[in-house]
């Protein structure tokens, strides 16, 4: 039996030339454009990575949280944390006890993030002070 080479299926565009069709590959493609915006509208904001950076480490009362980021004002650590809430990133506990203790952590749709995030440390660790001085920060810390 001798090999066939195919050729990848055309479809013909508007001028009678023949363009490849589409694949499962461009759907894929199509789904992740859809999806990436989502995701980082559910990251955006000043706070909100470096909230469950801390969230990752232990959980937390407001108070610690609002102590370990120096700049949030306590409306914005609120706004951030029921954003994040909202999108199943983190969990809100109410302790009912005599005075009532609230916690955050994350849960684990916001644990399976951390790889990204140590991705994006790595990636800061090799690349920060090139992209720093280009944008004028002359090589200081990221955040």
């Amino acid at each position: 039996m001798q090999s066939e080479t195919r050729k990848p299926a055309t479809v013909a565009d508007e001028s009678g030339a023949g363009r490849p069709a589409a694949t499962v590959e461009d759907g894929v493609r199509a789904q992740a454009k859809k999806r990436n915006p989502t995701l980082l509208r559910l990251l955006a904001g000043r706070w909100k990575c470096e909230i469950m950076l801390l969230l990752a480490e232990r959980t937390s009362r407001f108070g610690e949280l609002r102590r370990n980021l120096p700049g949030v004002t306590q409306q914005m650590l609120a706004t951030q944390l029921r954003a994040l809430e909202a999108n199943g990133l983190i969990e809100r506990t109410v302790h009912a006890e005599t005075r009532p203790r609230v916690e955050y952590c994350l849960t684990p749709a916001g644990y399976a993030l951390q790889p990204i995030f140590d991705e994006i440390d790595r990636w800061c660790d090799a690349h920060w002070d090139a992209v720093a001085a280009k944008d004028g920060d002359e090589g200081g810390t990221p955040g």
